[in-house]
């Protein structure tokens, strides 16, 4: 596996330290030495020194493997973990709506998420993101009443 960094090292002959040879290309780890600790040591007798080559492309498999087990999973977003998302950008303005994601909404009206789209007066989605589709509060409450309102008195 290939990929760039900011800043790689090359295990080079000490003598020839400004040309580059055929050897790895390894990524600078958080520590400053190779993110797989590969030993600089001497080569049939030629003393090896570690040179820093800058940003560049990373050839080393064990770096390549650290690199990616270091690159964190991309975890699934809930809405409601949206609304304080948007408070860590700045204040929520009052003419926003606060926002349901497709589960809240489900729980409130007593339906199954797999249901919600066939439920009768269902609003339009107000937002729809990787996860979820994103419903007004102000909506998702207004039905849920009208629908409870319809049970009493018999109706569904």
């Amino acid at each position: 596996m290939k990929y760039s960094a900011r800043r790689t090292y090359q295990i080079r002959e000490h003598d020839r330290r400004d040309e580059p040879n055929g050897l790895r290309t390894h990524e600078v780890g958080p520590d400053g030495r190779t993110l797989c600790h590969d030993a600089v040591r001497p080569w049939h007798g030629i003393e090896m020194v570690l040179v820093d080559t800058g940003p560049g492309d990373v050839t080393c498999g064990r770096c390549a493997r650290i690199h990616k087990s270091n690159v964190p999973a991309i975890q699934p977003v809930r809405a409601r973990d949206v609304e304080p998302v948007a408070f860590a950008v700045g204040a929520r303005k009052p003419d926003e709506p606060k926002l349901m994601g497709a589960r809240e909404a489900a729980e409130h009206l007593g339906v199954h998420q797999t249901n919600l789209r066939v439920v009768k007066g269902l609003p339009e989605p107000y937002a729809k993101v990787a996860a979820t589709t994103l419903y007004r509060a102000s909506d998702i409450h207004s039905l849920a009443f009208a629908r409870r309102k319809a049970r009493k008195a018999g109706g569904r």
